[in-house]
């Protein structure tokens, strides 16, 4: 009568991970994860009928499983007490927050080594590009205040309720109060935006804007706020100075 023996492979194995935590700018580009493999069991991992591979394992709440989630196969042979190096170049996501990934050394399904998690982190650091189409109107009648904007960062935006805010910063001399309050304008045009990448634009149009009779020069603030407040970005608010003739 013959029995089977089945070989089962504990904790054999010890990686240690080289690479910085703050992912914020690598975003457009790639961030090198460089993970070393000792082998610290008696015998070999022997490539063939076996597969030995580092993981990557997205452990998060976002959807960011086809980012982090890698592996990389052993190739050759690792004898015991040697060490073998394993490099990932992985692209970013373009959305600001914490990424937890877990990173092991397999064997097959198994793990076979101590899981190193890091959380990779990517800041909010979002630009924004603020234009105007038009700064110069005739005085009196009605006119359109179109008013660009563009992600200039690398960073996506979050998706959200974006509008403007117009504030007065100085008047032209000899305007009424009434003309002046006409650039103070609370946010009215809403626009909804998701997917706001790198280098996406769009605008917001005040249609109808009554003018100012009194001519002369308006130094107004436009701010771009997210969900009736300040957009915090480099770039936001920016002034403009519209000119009535």
């Amino acid at each position: 009568m013959f029995s089977t023996i089945t070989f089962c492979q504990g904790i054999t194995a010890n990686i240690t991970v080289n690479t910085s935590d703050d992912m914020t700018h690598s975003v457009g580009g790639k961030h090198k994860i460089t993970v070393t493999v000792r082998n610290n069991a008696a015998y070999s991992y022997v490539v063939g009928k076996s597969v030995y591979a580092v993981v990557l394992n997205y452990a998060g709440t976002t959807r960011a499983d086809h980012v982090f989630n890698s592996t990389s196969e052993l190739k050759t042979t690792l004898a015991a007490g040697q060490s073998k190096t394993f490099i990932f170049d992985i692209e970013p996501p373009k959305e600001a927050g914490i990424y937890k990934v877990n990173i092991s050394f397999n064997w097959g399904n198994r793990i076979i080594s101590n899981v190193v998690t890091r959380n990779f982190e990517i800041e909010d650091n979002y630009s924004v590009g603020i234009t105007a189409e038009k700064t110069a109107f005739n005085s009196s009648g009605k006119g359109d205040i179109r008013i660009n904007v563009a992600n200039t960062g690398d960073i996506s935006w979050p998706e959200g309720h974006y509008s403007l805010k117009f504030a007065l910063v100085k008047a032209a001399t000899g305007s009424t109060r009434e003309e002046q309050r006409r650039f103070e304008i609370e946010p009215r045009v809403v626009e909804t935006w998701e997917n706001f990448e790198k280098g996406k634009k769009d605008n917001i149009v005040l249609s109808g804007f009554i003018l100012p009779k009194t001519k002369g020069d308006y130094r107004v603030k436009v701010s771009l706020m997210l969900e009736g407040r300040l957009f915090e970005a480099s770039g936001n608010p920016k002034e403009f100075t519209f000119k009535i003739n």
